[in-house]
């Protein structure tokens, strides 16, 4: 791989359908609920496939804006999107949604390209760090998902 370039796929079980999954995961808007470094996320234009939307972040000490674009998107099944970090880094982004015995496995496949010299030197630190994030935010993901849709049983 180049230097300042990282990838890493991570999954995660949810106790809920997949269209449920995906119909919160698609939306943007529902980020900072689940991934907090994110200050804010707001909807610029468009839904599902051309949707682009606006959002405030850190990671680390790093504080940044993004836009993402959605490239591709299959209702209950699949999305592509692209992040773009004004001057820091291009992420290119899939999320598939699949479902065996009563469980939607979520998996994101993430590849970045950091931009200025000195986030390419550190890339493979970074990727250690937006790993760990990763993680950490899917294990909110999945409480988050769950509970929702335990209400909308009435549980």
């Amino acid at each position: 791989m180049p230097i300042g370039h990282v990838s890493f796929v991570n999954t995660c079980s949810i106790t809920a359908p997949p269209a449920f999954c995906f119909g919160y995961i698609s939306d943007f808007e529902h980020d900072p609920e689940w991934w907090p470094s994110l200050a804010s996320s707001q909807r610029i234009c468009g839904h599902g496939m051309g949707a682009i939307y606006e959002q405030f972040a850190s990671v680390g000490a790093l504080q940044f804006s993004s836009l993402i674009e959605i490239t591709a998107y299959t209702p209950h099944e699949s999305m592509e999107f692209t992040i773009t970090s004004h001057g820091v880094m291009i992420c290119l982004v899939r999320y598939e949604f699949s479902e065996q015995d009563g469980l939607t496995t979520f998996t994101m496949r993430s590849q970045i390209r950091f931009l200025p010299l000195w986030l390419r030197l550190v890339a493979p630190l970074f990727q250690t760090i937006l790993v760990g994030q990763v993680v950490t935010h899917f294990a909110i993901l999945k409480q988050t998902l769950e509970q929702a849709y335990q209400q909308t049983l009435g549980v």
